[in-house]
């Protein structure tokens, strides 16, 4: 697809008339989308009010292209259109609810999101990479903890199997041990030669 097919078609006719969108190709290949195809996006806030409460809010896009970014959680649930379209699908006016920034030293996204927040007014919060993939951490903290007990038992069984082997090989030469102690070895001799 194409960045430049986001903007409806002005004389253009059905889903041309329609505002574009570009969705992750994990949603793409699961409902069956490519370029051009027309997609219906549901919202449960913000629609007309019925006896029964608000309805959902409905909006018919067309799709402009489909990103793979090689990041599942970006891939399955991210969709990205122009800010009006969005702005009118969310019923916002001029006003955007979030602002992503990108910085060139990921592991300071904390330092960089609090310096953000000093200059913002209250209503206003931050929220970095790692706050919002938790479940990436966990995995990954878990990972560490099992490659820990793993190592440990093997050096456990390492460290038992050379004291058996050494015991084993001590009893093996009690009889030499004993013929050199009956010769007039000292300890201190024997205990060198196995060393």
């Amino acid at each position: 697809g194409s960045l430049d097919m986001l903007d409806p078609v002005p004389d253009g006719e059905g889903d041309l008339a329609r505002p574009g969108i570009v969705i992750g190709s994990e949603l793409a290949d699961r409902f069956l989308l490519q370029t051009g195809d027309p997609l219906l996006l549901i919202s449960p806030l913000g629609g007309p009010a019925t006896p029964l409460g608000p309805a959902p809010r409905l909006e018919k896009f067309r799709v402009a292209g489909v990103f793979r970014s090689n990041f599942f959680q970006f891939d399955d649930s991210f969709v990205y259109t122009t800010i009006p379209a969005a702005q009118h699908f969310m019923r916002l006016g001029d006003v955007a609810s979030g602002v992503e920034v990108r910085s060139s030293d990921p592991y300071r996204s904390r330092l960089i999101g609090n310096r953000v927040l000093e200059g913002l007014d209250a209503p206003f919060s931050v929220r970095d990479w790692k706050e919002f993939y938790p479940g990436l951490f966990r995995a990954l903290k878990m990972e560490r903890v099992m490659m820990f007990v793993l190592l440990s038992f093997i050096m456990v069984v390492a460290g038992f199997i050379i004291v058996a082997t050494l015991i084993m090989m001590i009893m093996e030469k009690a009889r030499d041990i004993s013929i050199l102690k009956t010769m007039g070895c000292e300890d201190q001799g024997i205990l060198r030669v196995f060393a």
